[in-house]
Formats: structure tokens, C-alpha cells, sequence
């Protein structure tokens, strides 16, 4: 009954080191790892990243994009977008088929809440979300005074 669970116990560098490798090599998340052993996600990143270089897995820095193998040499680094960085408007949306339907009720009812749009457009079948709904009314309402 005296005994303590291990997790209670304090770990020396290197048992910390070994148990978050031992872990994620169990496929459990770096997140989950911190939360478990009670450090930081960074810390954890850290010590896979210091393990992964030891281990010739990674390049010393892991930031810069990977370099060509074919012995041509590129004269920019490549440079990566995020994808929020541009939204792409490709293609229609789910929400196309109720612009007619949801301009008249914010013609009709101009302070109606988003929430209560999204009731009424899936009562006539809309499927979409919240999200594009309400950037499509931010699109559509014309200019609320502030309150």
C-alpha cells in the first residue's frame, strides 16, 4: 500500500529520455507523452528531434527543406505555404444551391443569428457547416452598427 506508482517517482535524464523514445516508438503522441509524464511538449519534441539526429534519421536542422540528391543545386530554398495562407475557391459549395433562399432571410429578418440560418436552410436540406455559413453571411449582410 506505501508504494507509489512509478509515474510518481522521479526520473533520472536518461530514464526520461529512454521512457519518451520508449513511447513514441509505441506510436503514442508527442502531445500525450508531455501530458503524461508531466514536462512540456516541447521538452518532448526536443528529446525525439536529439535522439532522431544522434540516430542519423534527421538533418541537423530540420527546418530548412530537404536538398536535392541528384546533385543539382537549387538557387532559392523551396518556400512552403500553409494552407490558410491562401484559401483556394475551387469549385462550388454546399451552400451555392441556398443563396437564393438564405439572401431573402437576410433580407427578411436582417439581425437573424447565424445559428438560427443554418436551422432554416437544414430544415430545406442544407448539409453544410457552421463555418461556411457564417463567412458567407459576413459576405452577404450589409453592415451592422456596433452596439
Amino acid at each position: 500500500m506505501s508504494e507509489r506508482p512509478p509515474s510518481d517517482r522521479r526520473l533520472t535524464e536518461e530514464e526520461f529520455r529512454n521512457e519518451v523514445i520508449h513511447r513514441r516508438n509505441l506510436g503514442e503522441s508527442e502531445r500525450r507523452i508531455a501530458m503524461q509524464l508531466g514536462v512540456s511538449r516541447w521538452l518532448v519534441t526536443k528529446v525525439i528531434r536529439q535522439n532522431r539526429k544522434s540516430r542519423g534519421l534527421e538533418e541537423a536542422d530540420s527546418a530548412s527543406p530537404p536538398q536535392p540528391t541528384d546533385g543539382s543545386q537549387r538557387s532559392q530554398p523551396l518556400r512552403y505555404r500553409p494552407a490558410w495562407d491562401s484559401p483556394s475557391k475551387s469549385g462550388a459549395s454546399k451552400l451555392d444551391a441556398f443563396e437564393l433562399q438564405l439572401r431573402q432571410l437576410l433580407e427578411r429578418y436582417p439581425r437573424i443569428t447565424v445559428i438560427r440560418l443554418q436551422e432554416e436552410l437544414q430544415v430545406a436540406g442544407y448539409t453544410g457547416g457552421y463555418s461556411i455559413l457564417s463567412e458567407r453571411v459576413r459576405e452577404l449582410r450589409p453592415d451592422q452598427p456596433s452596439r
